[in-house]
């Protein structure tokens, strides 16, 4: 994701200003999760440029009476209504909420969880899945709209998924210690599974853990099953076996943006009635989805060069050399498996790839072109195409930016 660039000198010289003009704002976050950590990143990327801002950080297990002596003008919090959110309002100190897509407080910032769903469930449709599963905890506001989206997107394409509930208990050891341990009842579902199957998992540790439990079952990740999380935990995913796909969420947008609503009601603004959605940045695929499901293996072996060789300048002649088959063959095969044609599903998997470096990089849009084999002059036009967003668009939903 683009980094918010800091400035040296007067503007963020807040020792310079009186004691009575300076704003002490406390974020109450834990951070014992990417997550977490990538929000209070976004937060002091927006206090860089703020003088007038003193900004402490808490965890959620402060006691209030400590919070209050601080004195604080403004608050991010990690909190359900509670005790400390009923003190804090009591004194009249503006408070935004991150991170609990389930309270009732406003301002909220969150992300939109069933656009999460519907990327997934798109993504899997593009890909010649015919058969979906979704692992979640319904008891889990989050979770609920994940699922509710990734439901809807299939059942616009005439598709119902397979859905296992996670069940409170096992949700709650999942939040206790970060991660569950092989699950055998979500095993056996696994493995009753339809396949090929594209399976949708709330989390990148539940994902984590049906790629496990598939090792241990003897399936194979992702031709047989293919797993999708989200969050995109770097090290979580790169450390899984295979390595994990999944929703990158700007968590730093997040921060950002909770900084910036703070600010606003801070200087009178009215709070919003409604929780400001952060849009997912796409799908960091790696190899648990990188899979096209065909059953026709000379169609699965042409998808499978496509997809590796589309970003290096190939045709569809490149195509026809690796695999032994006639264009008009692969045509039609494509046409009825996938309902596009080679040609579009190069198109696809390059536009896949800039999606991803737009999402992640700092690159220029020429750089993103050519490293996507697509000319710079054309890059925009296809993207849009491809998204129904222009390059600068798409970024710009994650990049930190000021309202």
């Amino acid at each position: 994701m683009p980094s918010h660039r800091s400035h040296s000198g007067p503007r963020n010289s807040a020792a310079s200003l009186p004691c009575r003009d300076r704003k002490h704002i406390v974020a109450v976050i834990d951070w014992n999760a990417g997550s977490n950590r990538g929000v209070l990143r976004g937060i002091r990327a927006y206090a860089r440029d703020k003088p007038d801002w003193i900004l402490r950080h808490t965890s959620t297990h402060t006691p209030r009476e400590i919070l209050l002596q601080w004195k604080p003008d403004g608050v991010i919090a990690q909190l359900d209504e509670g005790p400390i959110m009923a003190a804090l309002r009591r004194r009249g100190i503006p408070v935004v909420v991150v991170l609990m897509p389930h309270v009732a407080s406003r301002p909220l910032v969150t992300t939109n969880n069933q656009a999460v769903g519907k990327l997934v469930a798109a993504d899997f449709l593009k890909r010649g899945f015919r058969h979906f599963a979704m692992v979640g905890a319904p008891s889990v506001r989050s979770n609920r709209d994940r699922m509710a989206g990734f439901a809807a997107q299939l059942a616009a394409a005439g598709h119902k998924p397979i859905a296992y509930a996670i069940s409170p208990r096992w949700e709650r050891r999942h939040e206790a210690t970060g991660f569950i341990g092989w699950h055998k009842e979500l095993q056996v579902w696994l493995k009753a599974l339809p396949r090929p199957v594209g399976v949708f998992l709330t989390n990148d540790v539940w994902a984590r853990e049906a790629a496990e439990l598939c090792q241990l079952a003897g399936l194979q990740v992702p031709e047989q099953v293919a797993i999708i999380g989200v969050d995109n935990d770097e090290l979580l995913c790169e450390m899984a076996q295979p390595e994990l796909s999944s929703v990158l969420i700007p968590w730093e947008k997040m921060g950002f943006e909770a900084a910036n609503c703070l600010d606003r009601v801070m200087n009178g603004a009215a709070a919003s009635a409604d929780p400001v959605l952060v849009e997912p940045g796409g799908i960091v695929t790696r190899h648990s989805s990188d899979v096209m499901a065909v059953s026709e293996p000379l169609l699965a072996q042409a998808l499978r060069f496509i997809n590796q060789h589309a970003c290096e300048r190939i045709h569809i002649k490149d195509v026809l050399r690796a695999v032994p088959i006639s264009r008009r063959w692969l045509e039609w095969q494509c046409q009825r498996t996938l309902g596009r044609s080679p040609l579009r599903e190069i198109r696809r998997v390059r536009m896949a790839k800039a999606q991803q470096l737009l999402a992640t990089t700092d690159l220029q849009l020429w750089r993103i072109a050519e490293h996507c084999a697509v000319d710079e002059n054309k890059f925009a036009g296809i993207f849009r195409k491809e998204t129904g967003l222009t390059p600068t668009q798409w970024r710009r939903r994650l990049s930190l930016r000021r309202n």
